[in-house]
């Protein structure tokens, strides 16, 4: 999201904000998701987003085991999208 994101802290709030993001060309300009499954230990994942040229965003990250338990990280990751010229 564009300026200051909300960091989440329970799972309901998670799953609300996650059904209400933003989708489409404007979505640089609202909360964008990436919701993926790790399998096992060591696995990554790869997301997309859309941003605008050298853009500032925050990243927070949410987790849900498969047991239930939900983890949210303390602190939002501050992000530049790649500059592209405006393109």
């Amino acid at each position: 999201m564009k300026g200051k994101a909300a960091l989440l802290t329970t799972v309901d709030t998670v799953r609300s904000a996650h059904k209400a993001r933003a989708t489409g060309k404007k979505a640089h300009l609202g909360d964008q998701w990436c919701y993926a499954a790790v399998l096992k230990a060591g696995d990554k994942t790869k997301c997309a987003f859309s941003t605008a040229s050298a853009a500032k965003y925050d990243a927070n990250l949410y987790c849900e085991t498969v047991e239930g338990w939900f983890f949210a990280i303390k602190k939002t990751v501050a992000v530049t999208a790649k500059d592209n010229g405006g393109k």
